[in-house]
């Protein structure tokens, strides 16, 4: 079926996605691209009103009304809302006077792109707006290339990705989005605009912590299960922007893209400036619906395809145990992947502590005598895959790397960053300048040296520093306020290499716990440290807003079970069985010191892995439908239900139930109306949770209509039933 659909006689375009319909047309009085529909499905161009028709708002004159529903608001004449493109040209103008010159269209496997191009004649500056649409997906992407073709350079003050113009409502729009701090991140906010902006955006260097790079919009009314939702996600890591505006009767728009906060590029001739990508989504079933419209956006076309419809292994992480002291030796972790591999851990990983100094990765002489090549290969013997932790884009001051290049490091050309100004002083480390060729080149080698000596399996990638001195003394040829795009693009170049030669390489994404959090670095790591505080009950209310963003399988972290470190975030003491449950919404991994565990501690590890490895499939690669929120209640309900329906498992969680709280019937989604599911009940027994209980068949419909009662106890209660369809 063809995605893309032409009306070339009055120059409109819809693109269709898997079930919604994106329309835009060039006005003829403007010769501007003028945003006509983004919802629910059209069969044809002609369905779609013209420009002057959406453009004919009343009350108001004709100035303002022709610069309304721009798809790439450029800055220029009467157009007051924000603006996608600011431009300083060199005779000192500000105004850039974009029209529609031409398109193309091109397909490449199962996608089409639709490419409009705009000129501003007078400075020769051309943007193209890029289209791209799936046969696979039900979102879109959206970007702009910006290329000078004049003689003169020219300064790029501002360059969204995109402009998505609304429909003009008398109801005040419902934002989702996603808040937080360390330990605290992605929470999910609801903010009414009743008038104004609201600016969505991080401002530290990365993509995180405060903000994420996602938004959800509706009317104020949508549920679980109904209404109509706008929503996209920027695919950046660096500092990023998006702008919900409401202004009159003539401004409701959403636009986002490069943060234009210490954003400057100079655009020299020729050359050409490539925003990122931003992805949007229409789901008219509600948040259940664009919850799942995101994750299978990111099975077929973000997450890289060594791990496509494959489950995450079981691991053991060091940390919890030893954290990076002296415990972490070859002694203690030698004995911890025997005792791994005998409870049935398929990936074992040195986090912090097996290293000599950050920024010189190589392991520690006293506590490793200077290789842990010997623990890699025991890993391996054993039948595990074995991957080791590092924070490659910084280093302490006692690192060679600094005593013999701090010209390397971030700072700005007459200042040098004292300790009192890093956002880690205790520890006097700074980040490394990614801008200069060098350390792109010093980083990737450093890397691809660790992997091929250690033969490594996973990498794990931390970054625990925010931008303080964001500049180099080095001048850049884009201006000192390219420093943030800059250094994006080499992180990202750095990795498509590292992807190249290792393509089945397992990367996490830890930075400073979820501070880099989207869809651009995804791409090369799928593991995401879901946040540092993996507290049971913490991780349940987490889950809710990582799933926003990103699918099930991908919540990492190294210490879901736990002796300890979960404790230091609200010194609360949680069952294990609580732990393992909530690990295993995710990608499970191991924290207990297995060096001290009694055979009684190694024989539950045991059985909540093999569960974990008996459900995986389904949570990991199902469909997810979340029945009640940890947000709403003092109780939460997920279900993942396996393509086929099959399969299904429905985790429990509660907390604070009190004066016998009786809870409602929990009713599942998802299921084959018609066929009979045989039900296993897990923790309802006292133990560790694995021992079954088999529940009375029922039929799919049975559980919709009826659903499961499921009665929990006070705190820190769980169970997961598992349904699995019985043959015909």
């Amino acid at each position: 079926m063809k995605q893309i659909l032409l009306d070339c006689s009055r120059k409109k375009f819809l693109l269709q996605t898997m079930d919604c319909s994106y329309g835009l047309g060039i006005s003829p009085t403007t010769g501007l691209p003028v945003h006509l529909h983004f919802g629910k499905h059209l069969d044809s161009p002609d369905e779609l009103p013209s420009p002057e028709v959406v453009q004919a708002i009343p009350n108001v004159r004709e100035s303002r009304r022709l610069h309304a529903l721009q798809e790439y608001p450029a800055f220029h004449s009467a157009l007051y809302s924000e603006s996608c493109l600011l431009a300083l040209h060199s005779s000192g103008s500000r105004g850039t006077r974009l029209e529609f010159d031409s398109f193309q269209l091109r397909s490449e496997g199962n996608a089409e792109t639709l490419e409009l191009l705009l000129v501003d004649k007078l400075h020769q500056l051309f943007v193209s707006l890029v289209y791209t649409v799936y046969a696979d997906s039900p979102l879109l992407d959206r970007r702009a290339v910006i290329r000078n073709g004049g003689t003169a350079p020219a300064t790029l003050q501002q360059a969204f990705s995109a402009s998505l113009p609304l429909p003009w409502s008398d109801t005040p729009g419902r934002i989702t989005h996603l808040h937080g701090y360390w330990a605290a991140e992605g929470q999910i906010a609801h903010t009414v605009l009743e008038a104004g902006k609201l600016v969505l955006e991080s401002r530290t260097g990365l993509s995180g912590p405060f903000a994420m790079p996602f938004f959800a919009m509706d009317d104020g009314s949508a549920t679980e299960e109904s209404g109509d939702l706008l929503f996209g996600t920027l695919q950046w890591s660096g500092n990023w922007k998006i702008v919900v505006e409401r202004n009159d009767n003539i401004d409701s728009v959403i636009s986002g893209g490069i943060n234009d906060f210490d954003f400057q590029w100079n655009l020299r001739p020729g050359a050409a400036f490539e925003t990122p990508v931003f992805t949007f989504g229409f789901a008219e079933h509600g948040f259940g619906d664009m919850f799942r419209k995101i994750h299978r956006h990111i099975r077929t076309h973000i997450e890289p395809e060594s791990t496509r419809g494959k489950v995450m292994p079981l691991i053991c992480n060091t940390y919890g145990a030893f954290r990076s002291g002296e415990k972490m030796n070859a002694a203690n972790t030698e004995r911890a992947i025997q005792k791994a591999a005998a409870l049935g851990a398929e990936l074992f990983v040195f986090d912090a502590g097996w290293q000599e100094t950050l920024g010189d990765w190589t392991a520690h002489h006293s506590k490793f005598h200077g290789t842990i090549r010997p623990q890699a290969e025991l890993a391996h013997r054993l039948g595990m895959k074995f991957g080791v932790w590092a924070e490659l884009e910084s280093a302490d001051r006692a690192s060679s790397i600094f005593r013999d290049h701090r010209e390397w490091f971030m700072q700005y050309p007459d200042q040098f960053p004292a300790d009192d100004e890093l956002d880690d002083s205790a520890s006097g480390r700074m980040l490394l300048n990614l801008t200069l060729p060098e350390v792109e080149e010093h980083l990737y080698r450093a890397l691809d040296s660790l992997i091929c000596e250690n033969e490594l399996d996973y990498f794990k990638l931390d970054m625990n520093r925010l931008f303080t001195h964001p500049g180099s003394p080095v001048p850049l040829p884009e201006g000192e306020q390219s420093f943030g795009t800059r250094y994006v693009q080499a992180l990202y170049r750095i990795f498509e290499r590292i992807r190249r030669k290792h393509p089945d390489l397992l990367l996490e994404n830890c930075a400073c716990g979820n501070f880099r959090s989207d869809w651009g670095f995804d791409r090369f790591a799928f593991r995401i440290n879901r946040s540092d505080n993996q507290e049971g009950l913490d991780m349940i209310k987490l889950h809710e807003g990582f799933l926003c963003l990103h699918q099930t399988k991908a919540a990492g972290g190294g210490c879901h079970i736990s002796d300890h470190y979960f404790f230091d975030f609200n010194q609360r003491e949680v069952p294990r069985r609580f732990q393992a449950f909530a690990g295993m919404l995710g990608s499970l991994s191991i924290g207990v010191d297995l060096t001290r565990a009694d055979p009684e501690v190694m024989e539950s590890l045991r059985r909540y892995g093999a569960l974990y490895k008996k459900l995986r499939p389904t949570v990991q690669n199902g469909l997810y439908y979340r029945i009640a929120s940890s947000y709403d209640h003092p109780y939460a309900c997920y279900e993942f239900v396996a393509p086929d329906r099959s399969e299904a498992v429905v985790f429990f969680f509660a907390h604070g139930l009190q004066l016998q709280q009786r809870l409602p019937a929990f009713r599942l989604r998802g299921l084959d109306d018609r066929a009979q599911y045989a039900s296993t009940l897990y923790g309802a027994l006292a133990g560790d949770g694995c021992t079954p209980t088999e529940l009375p068949e029922r039929l799919g419909r049975q559980l919709a209509v009826f659903g499961i009662d499921m009665q929990l106890h006070g705190d820190l209660d769980c169970r997961i039933v598992h349904l699995k369809r019985k043959d015909d």
